[in-house]
């Protein structure tokens, strides 16, 4: 029977990571915890989850995380 849920531990650019293993599985959807950033943060870093949101070709579901 197929997995269906994965943990993985890897190191390397995440959102890079993330996309080429979920696609690897043929993953149908990506479920992410989602903090706001803000001001230079958000500027110079980003998130895991922007970046799969405009990348990623699978189907996202982003839950925000309370701080």
């Amino acid at each position: 029977a197929p997995e269906r849920f994965v943990s993985k531990l890897s190191h390397g650019y995440a959102p890079a990571l993330i996309a080429d293993y979920a696609s690897k599985i043929s993953a149908d959807l990506l479920v992410l915890g989602s903090r706001r950033q803000s001001g230079i943060a958000a500027a110079l870093l980003g998130s895991v989850s922007s970046h799969l949101v405009a990348e990623s070709r699978i189907d996202l579901l982003l839950v925000p995380l309370s701080d």
